[in-house]
């Protein structure tokens, strides 16, 4: 490669609409910034001098920051250069009631976790975009509620590939019957095969893998993936105690099958719910 085509490279510059999912100190003066931007997916950037300089980042370096990301990408290499950030959109809410705080920061884990790197993600930026803004424009004295959370958990699922099915039989595609084997009782579950089964995929699953949902709690999985599928939120949810805690735990077991570990911000939310 010639010299002039080399450095032609090594000085692409892009400016991208992102969002920060995370920052860390590095060395004296600078920061490693992880964004999630429209048009490029997940990027890690050094953001040098972060630390002191205002001239070019400002404020709007910080955590939940939305705006224009100039960014040179250095080929070879994963870690980008952030050579400045422009807000164009103050999320200040989110810092100041510590339930928005917690779904923010797990919402931004979340993406961080589960985004390849480097691969565009329109639709889930949109998502977490939407989320943001969700949470931003509530009430400061009100907390948020656990199911737009749990919107935002399946379709994140559904975006990355890792669908839970609920309303078709995971294994063979059929549309799921209600089964009431007891009061308590209407769907069996089988994660380790994707999702809800019907009477036949059924038999072929372990008695100890199967997880019944009741009647309540299934017809609210059933709602979620509804409206996860038309893209669209909707009126507000309103689930019952056991509907919100086993959607949770159904959602967690699948995201940390897949990422093989426990996300840091887990705890902190569940600490968060019990007082909602």
């Amino acid at each position: 490669m010639c010299p002039l085509v080399g450095r032609v490279l090594l000085s692409m510059v892009s400016i991208l609409e992102a969002m920060v999912l995370r920052l860390s100190d590095y060395g004296e003066s600078d920061r490693i910034v992880t964004l999630l931007t429209k048009h490029r997916g997940k990027i890690s950037a050094i953001a040098k001098g972060a630390r002191r300089s205002r001239k070019r980042f400002g404020g709007a370096l910080s955590l939940f920051g939305y705006g224009d990301a100039k960014l040179r990408e250095r080929r070879g290499s994963e870690l980008w250069i952030l050579e400045e950030f422009q807000s164009a959109l103050g999320f200040s809410h989110l810092c100041q009631e510590m339930g928005r705080f917690g779904q923010a920061s797990y919402v931004s884990e979340l993406c961080r976790e589960l985004c390849p790197q480097n691969e565009p993600e329109p639709e889930v930026f949109e998502q977490l975009y939407s989320f943001w803004t969700h949470l931003d424009g509530l009430p400061l004295e009100e907390k948020p509620r656990i199911e737009p959370l749990l919107y935002f958990e399946l379709s994140l699922l559904r975006l990355v590939g890792l669908q839970i099915s609920f309303l078709q039989c995971a294994v063979c595609g059929d549309k799921i019957s209600a089964m009431s084997q007891s009061a308590s009782s209407a769907c069996p579950l089988d994660l380790d095969r994707g999702g809800a089964l019907c009477r036949l995929c059924l038999q072929g699953s372990s008695p100890s893998s199967i997880k019944w949902l009741s009647e309540d709690v299934y017809a609210s999985t059933c709602e979620l993936e509804k409206r996860t599928m038309a893209k669209h939120a909707g009126a507000v949810l309103v689930f019952s105690r056991e509907a919100q805690k086993v959607c949770r735990e159904i959602f967690l077991w699948m995201i940390h099958k897949h990422l093989g570990k426990k996300l840091q911000t887990v705890d902190f939310i569940f600490q968060m719910n019990q007082h909602c």
